[in-house]
């Protein structure tokens, strides 16, 4: 929506506030975020308890359940005040006579994130942090139209009903799947979760928030487990929870679409200001690389792409941490089905498959050097000038300088928490 607050902009960077005075002439814009009512963690644990005794298109969560039944609760690792929403989902699960719950996060999610729920766990309920590499963490769902064999948590899919508590990030910028992003790619295997970046190509041809075969591939996982009831979390510029909303991901998705249509915003910006912000594990390559996916949509094919973090390194390109897996390795009883593969077939050779870091370090070099050279992509962080420029980054040193760019043209766009907001659709 257009902004009618004075032509100054509030940032953050190393946890404080810093303001950038434009120009008056200058159409400033700000994405929805900016204006979100922020929920406190009591407020928002009674919120996400209201949204799902009264889910958009389905009755209540209680309905979903018998007694006896295992519930699996996944708390998605980005989301805001993650305590508050599990009190709020554990309470429309009490009373219900359920034979065990689960939380399930993924491995990427920070020590403040996993104290956070801990503390909020009563006595009975087990936090499980999933890994993509255990195989005894791991259960063969299906396969999917390319015959790969899909692996999620075994918490997930030995439960009754799973219910996904998630940052209403309906695409997430770095994957080929949308809409069931809390449990698929992140609670896979790491097979599956390389099949489910996203590459170069995918950059350029992926439309309207849908991206092939991947996106599929979540849609599968999704339906296979029933995921009924949603809860997908507004967060706003603050990096708080906002606006609750529970439902099928069908629901989800046509309220985000709706959201996004009423956006009053221009085709696009000359500049556009994508911060990452929150903890110090918020501040990685991978946000980084998911700030600059989210400011590219909303900008000119010559604009000026202004990234915001705290990030004091960006790493070498010439070295690389990747896993190899060996699928002959004789370890692999329990995660190879029977029927997956003939008893005497040949050994498939090994792969070798990015750390998230160093995927995030080379898409970001790629974008920036390659695939957007039209486009000057600038960096505040607490790296050197000579590590940023010699990653392909301009450098910005202050306030002053990037008031001083924002004044050299006609429009700027400011996206905060930019690593949890969807890309433009």
């Amino acid at each position: 929506m257009k902004s009618n607050l004075p032509k100054t902009i509030q940032l953050t960077h190393n946890g404080n506030a810093f303001f950038v005075t434009v120009d008056d002439r200058i159409e400033l814009w700000s994405t929805p975020e900016l204006h979100s009512r922020a929920l406190t963690s009591d407020d928002f644990a009674t919120v996400v308890y209201d949204s799902l005794m009264r889910p958009i298109d389905y009755p209540p969560v209680a309905s979903g359940v018998v007694p006896g039944d295992i519930v699996a609760i996944v708390i998605d690792s980005e989301l805001p005040c993650p305590d508050g929403a599990l009190k709020g989902v554990l309470r429309a699960l009490s009373g219900l006579e359920l034979s065990r719950i689960d939380v399930v996060i993924s491995e990427s999610a920070n020590e403040d994130t996993r104290a956070a729920i801990r503390r909020s766990l009563p006595s009975d309920v087990e936090l499980t942090i999933h890994s993509g590499k255990s195989r005894d963490d791991l259960r063969y769902l299906a396969a999917n139209e390319a015959a790969d064999p899909i692996y999620l948590n075994r918490r997930i899919v030995d439960a009754d009903l799973v219910i996904p508590v998630f940052a209403a990030r309906q695409t997430d910028p770095l994957t080929t799947s949308s809409g069931f992003c809390p449990v698929f790619p992140s609670l896979a295997d790491y097979r599956s979760q390389g099949r489910a970046r996203i590459n170069a190509t995918e950059i350029t041809t992926s439309t309207n928030g849908r991206r092939g075969a991947g996106d599929d591939e979540a849609s599968r996982v999704g339906w296979l487990l029933g995921l009924q009831w949603m809860v997908s979390v507004d967060v706003t510029a603050d990096g708080k929870p906002g606006a609750v909303c529970v439902g099928t991901s069908d629901t989800l998705a046509a309220r985000s679409l709706k959201s996004q249509s009423e956006i009053e915003l221009p085709a696009a910006a000359d500049v556009v200001i994508a911060t990452v912000e929150g903890g110090p594990q918020q501040h990685s390559l991978v946000n980084l690389l998911r700030a600059a996916l989210v400011a590219r949509g909303h900008a000119s094919i010559d604009a000026s792409i202004v990234l915001i973090t705290d990030l004091d390194e960006l790493g070498s390109l010439d070295e690389f941490a990747g896993e190899s897996y060996d699928e002959d390795d004789s370890d692999d009883s329990e995660f190879i089905e029977d029927g997956e593969r003939e008893p005497n077939q040949a050994p498939v050779k090994e792969e070798v498959i990015l750390s998230p870091i160093d995927y995030a370090r080379q898409m970001l070099s790629i974008l920036i050097n390659d695939m957007d050279s039209s486009r000057r992509y600038l960096l505040l962080a607490n790296c050197s000038e000579e590590d940023a420029e010699a990653f392909g980054f301009g450098s910005l040193k202050d306030a002053n300088t990037l008031s001083r760019l924002i004044d050299g043209h006609e429009s700027c766009i400011v996206i905060r928490h930019s690593q949890l907001v969807s890309p433009r659709v």
